[in-house]
């Protein structure tokens, strides 16, 4: 039974009310204190048509759902935020309702309960999420001789349980929640605590608070516990947290440390302690457990109010509101940031302990040399300021800890780019961040806990690291790919990224070996994920048969977004195999059935392995030159991808006397070699290769003599007199062109043999694409021709297959047209962009409404 909100322009509630009842709709809560809000369950489609052309109403929604803001951690203890110093001056709460909006509240030896009463009609005692129980208790476990005491023990709760909503997981429904409100309206409460979180707006929700704040309640609700997921990680505050006369919580740990599930966002206003206090069990009459979550920090606030309101009776909810945000322990960036937002809630008593590095004002310095730094007690958090002097990719890492540490780096307005947390391993922590010249960055380095010691904190800049990238755009990939996954154009950045094989119904992977040296310190894998698949499909990451890293799709939700933060895995010296997995375990096929990655990157520090000084690291050439400096009696690497079949001649161009030699692909076997064939003391070697062919060039000073080394440019020159004839039948497990889109291949029909290549099924106003790619030499000894069989089975004049050149439309064809052989269009020189499209711009499907095509044949 689906519930909907009703939202009125008018707060005339008998007139609203006759609105529904004369469309028949059955009404389950008239929402008496929220006269603009009606909730209805099961409308028609008639009748929401009706509705939402009604001129009085602002909208009709179906409830949201919402879940519990919980998360998982260790035990500590309260006085962090001076509560003491209000309960040592007689403010407990006393007098103050508090009302509490959630899943249920068990009887328990240290909770009283002023009130307690269930919008759904089930049984208020019976706390089904284990979640309800603990958040009251927060506020108001009672100063006795059992358990824990609360932050307003003597806090009248006014609780309000909800049973779990068919259709919503383990969530509740956002009428109810409505329900919830208007009920404790009713009740006058001053403060309402709701520790539920959900991405999208329940505009009854929202109905209701925007009623309870106008008659003097301030609404408190968690943030959401979104911070470790992949998305805009600057940008997770959920609702109706995110709703401005909303106080949004965040979390911290006992060190005042942002907790990493914590939402970050703009509409964070303050922090409190929220990481494995103790509560109250929502199980067991005696029981208690560590509550962890933005769920613990929202509840804790919500009692501080009420220790506020009883020390100043006679204040409005915005004066109290007002009390809480300036009565602020400062973290990050002077005043409000995105983490932390105006900082950690205290009492006014509390004293604040400044030191360096507290806040991003008195960071310290951190230069190329390092910085060696301490944590101490109650300094468990320390800023340091960097401005890199070259751009590109710097790694940071801490050195020689006697302290358990956790690093963060944010840019100049402390918007967070990156973190590293080990979960209390005792590793030390180490990230890759890609900076920017002249700009100001900050890291911070902190406690995983509240110990105590000495950190060394590095950097080293890109020209001290060996990276090896792949971005995926045409040319060289610096890995060896195995597998089925290809280029698509859903790029992170660029145009094209890496992505699994859109047909699968079982799984799609792809893998390569990179080899560590053994001196590396600090190697990283890194990547940007998306996913867009049904939410029971997953994308897994496996390191020599280790599972590293699990995604599940996300399709229909902002998840469905690149990862703001590019994951890193720590990898080991030797022989690491890396393997992508898209895994389609549902049996549903939702958005585009695919996962992607994008700016792939393998970075460490090696003193003897830099790029280029080894043929497992050598420099990638992407066009017909590269540059490298090699060192005095050693060798220098470069890497070349052959685009066509033909002879290619490579030379140097140096300084001094130098030596080359050509290897193939197996690292091993010299292909060609010399030393002065250019003259000058250059060499000159061709060697005949194959389209795709890998070789690497080994350059190094003749004789390997002292001397002769310096900066080196490897030239490669395409064949003179350039011919191919080139060919996909998709009868192979291999393509011949690099093909990119949604198109798949298929047995239904074949001009030839039994494959071909057919277009997604797709809808009105859709369109499935198939592109390559091939590079025409202007050398070429025949007319540069493209050729292909073709198949339309669709609504003739509607739907239609179209095929473009760099843009150009060469082919229009519609209806049913059997096959179509060795179509013919020219082509010119340079990169030659083929688009096989088909569209369907009618509403109406007949035939098998898709294209095919076959024996793609491209020469000159």
């Amino acid at each position: 039974m689906a519930k909907f909100s009703i939202v009125f322009h008018g707060f005339d509630h008998s007139a609203n009310k006759k609105i529904v009842e004369e469309l028949n709709a059955k009404i389950i809560d008239e929402m008496p204190n929220t006269p603009n809000l009606i909730i209805v369950e099961d409308l028609s489609e008639q009748q929401l048509e009706q509705l939402e052309l009604h001129p009085d109403v602002v909208k009709v929604q179906k409830s949201q759902g919402f879940s519990p803001a919980m998360a998982q951690s260790v035990e500590w203890s309260l006085p962090l935020s001076g509560i003491p110093e209000f309960h040592n001056r007689g403010y407990t709460g006393l007098g103050v309702r508090v009302g509490v909006i959630d899943s249920g509240f068990r009887d328990h030896e240290d909770m009283t309960y002023a009130y307690r009463y269930s919008v759904t009609g089930g049984d208020v005692t019976n706390d089904w999420a284990n979640h309800g129980t603990s958040c009251a208790g927060i506020i108001g476990m009672r100063n006795n001789t059992l358990g824990y005491l609360g932050v307003a023990p003597d806090a009248e709760l006014y609780c309000i349980a909800m049973d779990q909503e068919i259709g919503f997981g383990n969530g509740y429904s956002g009428a109810d929640i409505a329900r919830a409100i208007d009920h404790l309206i009713g009740k006058q409460v001053k403060v309402i605590s709701i520790s539920l979180a959900k991405e999208i707006n329940d505009s009854g929700v929202e109905a209701a608070i925007n009623i309870a704040v106008n008659k003097g309640i301030l609404v408190i609700a968690s943030a959401g516990n979104s911070g470790e997921e992949a998305r805009d990680i600057n940008n997770q505050v959920m609702y109706p947290a995110k709703l401005s006369n909303v106080i949004a919580v965040g979390a911290v740990k006992r060190n005042r440390d942002l907790a990493k599930y914590s939402a970050r966002g703009g509409e964070i206003n303050v922090v409190a302690p929220g990481d494995g206090v103790r509560a109250p069990s929502g199980t067991s009459f005696t029981g208690y457990q560590s509550f962890n979550g933005t769920s613990c920090a929202a509840p804790f606030v919500a009692g501080l109010a009420a220790l506020f309101w009883q020390q100043y009776p006679n204040y409005t909810a915005s004066q109290i509101r007002n009390l809480i945000e300036t009565n602020v322990y400062d973290i990050g960036k002077d005043g409000f940031d995105k983490s932390f937002g105006k900082g950690m809630v205290i009492s006014p008593w509390t004293t604040i302990t400044n030191y360096p590095g507290r806040l991003t004002s008195n960071a310290v310095i951190l230069t190329n040399t390092g910085y060696n730094g301490s944590i101490a007690s109650d300094k468990y958090i320390v800023h340091h300021k960097y401005t890199p002097q070259v751009t590109g990719k710097h790694l940071f890492f801490v050195d020689s800890a006697t302290v358990d540490t956790v690093m963060n780096v944010y840019d100049d307005n402390y918007n967070m780019i990156n973190y590293d947390d080990d979960n209390g391993s005792g590793t030390n922590p180490a990230m890759v961040v890609n900076l920017t010249a002249g700009q100001m960055y900050y890291v911070k380095v902190a406690s995983y806990g509240t110990s105590t010691g000495v950190y060394s904190l590095k950097v080293l800049t890109p020209d001290q690291l060996t990276i090896l990238e792949d971005t995926f755009e045409p040319g060289a990939p610096h890995f060896d790919y195995e597998g089925d996954w290809r280029q698509e154009k859903e790029a992170q950045s660029g145009t094209y990224c890496w992505g699994s094989k859109s047909d699968t119904r079982t799984k799609s992977s792809t893998k390569f070996t990179v080899k560590i040296p053994s001196d590396a310190n600090t190697p990283l894998l890194i990547f940007h994920h998306k996913m867009n698949a049904d939410s029971r499909n997953t994308m897994e990451v496996i390191i020599n048969g280790e599972r590293k890293f699990l995604r599940t799709g996300t399709f229909g939700s902002s998840t469905t977004i690149w990862s703001d933060q590019p994951k890193q895995i720590e990898l080991v010296t030797g022989d690491n195999t890396i393997e992508f997995v898209y895994n389609m375990l549902g049996s549903a096929i939702t958005g585009s059935n695919q996962a992607y990655i994008d700016n792939l990157a393998v970075v460490f520090y090696s003193p003897f392995s830099k790029s280029g000084e080894s043929i497992d690291y050598p420099i990638a050439v992407n066009g017909t030159s590269a540059n490298g400096t090699l060192k005095d009696t050693k060798d220098l690497f470069f890497m070349y991808t052959a685009p066509h079949k033909g002879s290619y001649t490579f030379t140097t161009s140096s300084g001094f006397d130098a030596y080359m030699e050509i290897i193939s692909s197996n690292k091993s076997t010299v292909l060609g070699k010399d030393d002065d064939g250019a003259g000058d003391g250059q060499p000159k070697v061709v060697v005949p290769l194959s389209a795709g062919d890998i070789v690497y060039a080994k350059v190094y000073g003749y004789s390997h003599s002292a001397g002769k080394y310096g900066p080196v440019t490897l030239n490669i020159t395409l064949p003179k007199a350039s011919s191919a004839n080139i060919s996909e039948g998709f009868e192979g497990s291999k393509y011949a062109f690099n093909f990119t889109g949604d198109w798949a291949d298929s047995k239904v029909e074949a001009s030839t043999g039994t494959w071909s290549r057919r277009s997604k099924t797709i809808n009105h106003k859709e369109t499935s694409t198939m592109q390559f790619t091939e590079s025409i030499p202007t050398n070429y000894t025949q007319t540069p021709t493209l050729k292909f069989d073709y198949f339309v089975s669709s609504e003739a004049n509607y739907d239609y297959l179209e095929v473009l050149v760099n843009g150009v439309s060469k082919l229009k064809a519609s209806g049913e047209t059997g096959w179509v052989k060795d179509y013919s269009v020219t082509l010119g020189t340079g990169n030659q962009t083929v688009t096989f499209n088909y569209v369907k711009d009618g509403s109406t499907s007949k035939g098998q409404d898709c294209a095919y095509v076959d024996n793609i044949r491209v020469s000159y």
